[in-house]
């Protein structure tokens, strides 16, 4: 629902913040704000964290960056060093989608059969622009067998706590 409220028509990525050393394991996107107040004070007084419902315009995403490709080309104004706006997995995308799918599609060819959404969600930015909006949640991720078994285990002390 975070992401419904907010869609206005432009295509919409929810983001999160991410630590420069899980960078390679997700989608990286830089811009500008388009919020007034991205950013506020810690609790503590001591950071600046980014506020949930602050929202960008999208210049440029990227699927798993290096760090370097991350220090030269991924920061935000605003973000602390050594944090990134990195892809949370949801998206609420106009229906233009699926044309830069398809084109995608026909120039693949015979020898590959795998589209890549972040290419296609960098066509629709070039295109018609692309947004994205900080979400409040907690990311589960399946990439790698640590992940799936924290994620397991996750659900499985829920579930356990339910009965």
């Amino acid at each position: 629902s975070q992401l419904v409220e907010s869609y206005k028509g432009t295509g919409l990525v929810a983001i999160q913040e991410s630590p420069e050393a899980e960078i390679g394991l997700r989608g990286v996107v830089n811009g500008e704000w388009i919020s007034d107040q991205p950013m506020a004070t810690s609790t503590e007084g001591r950071n600046r964290v980014l506020q949930h419902g602050a929202e960008l315009s999208i210049h440029t995403i990227h699927e798993k960056p290096s760090v370097q490709t991350a220090r030269n080309h991924l920061a935000t104004p605003g973000m602390q060093e050594g944090k990134y706006l990195t892809v949370f997995g949801q998206y609420l995308l106009p229906n233009k989608i699926f044309e830069v799918l398809s084109q995608q599609w026909g120039k693949l060819g015979e020898s590959s059969s795998k589209l890549e959404l972040t290419a296609a969600l960098e066509e629709l930015r070039r295109i018609d622009g692309l947004h994205a909006h900080v979400v409040d949640g907690r990311r589960f991720d399946f990439c790698d067998p640590q992940s799936i078994l924290e994620t397991s285990a996750h659900f499985h002390e829920k579930i356990a706590q339910s009965s």
